[in-house]
């Protein structure tokens, strides 16, 4: 049996102690042997939905619709992850950013009524960002539903610039549960 990466929840989300108990008892049960099941991720979401119950999430399906909107209708795209995570692989158009107050300066620099969607890995790390921009008065913020790992297990396309690529960064071996093996970066893993 495989446990939450307990050190990996405490740095990013150290007051989710109530809900990632409950994760935790839900996904006691899952086997080891290979990538978990697509029920460990809709677990997953709907605990990161409990921990920010004011952010409004964004579906895979819903934001590829998006994204093929005239440019001045597309989202924002914020990628919050770390630069070796981005630089494997990203959404096609999005920018990363570290702070908020850079993502705040952009938005309202450009056009601040356009939708903002951000996204991280699983939704943790996004979901913290997307309640910040919000605590800012950035309103039109979504957070990316199973973010990047969803996206590409459902197929969907990921780049390295303007590159297609077939490989995500894993975050690490336990969070790396919730990406389908295959998808796994080679030079993330050493």
């Amino acid at each position: 049996m495989r446990s939450w990466p307990w050190h990996i929840i405490d740095r990013i989300c150290p007051k989710a102690w109530l809900a990632l108990s409950m994760a935790f008892v839900l996904t006691a049960g899952c086997d080891s042997a290979g990538s978990e099941s697509p029920d460990e991720m809709q677990r997953l979401m709907l605990d990161i939905r409990a921990r920010f119950p004011s952010v409004r999430v964004v579906s895979t399906g819903d934001l590829e619709v998006r994204l093929n909107r005239s440019k001045k209708d597309r989202p924002w795209l914020f990628d919050v992850r770390a630069p070796e995570e981005y630089a494997v692989s990203h959404l096609l158009g999005a920018t990363r950013v570290d702070k908020v107050e850079d993502a705040v300066k952009q938005i309202r620099e450009g056009h601040p009524a356009r939708a903002v969607v951000v996204y991280c890995s699983v939704g943790y790390r996004s979901a913290d960002f997307a309640a910040r921009l919000q605590s800012r008065g950035i309103t039109n913020i979504f957070n990316l539903e199973g973010s990047i790992f969803q996206w590409a297990n459902e197929g969907r396309p990921v780049f390295r610039g303007t590159a297609p690529v077939q490989v995500v960064h894993p975050y690490d071996p336990e969070w790396g549960r919730l990406l389908r093996r295959e998808l796994w970066s080679f030079e993330a893993t050493k």
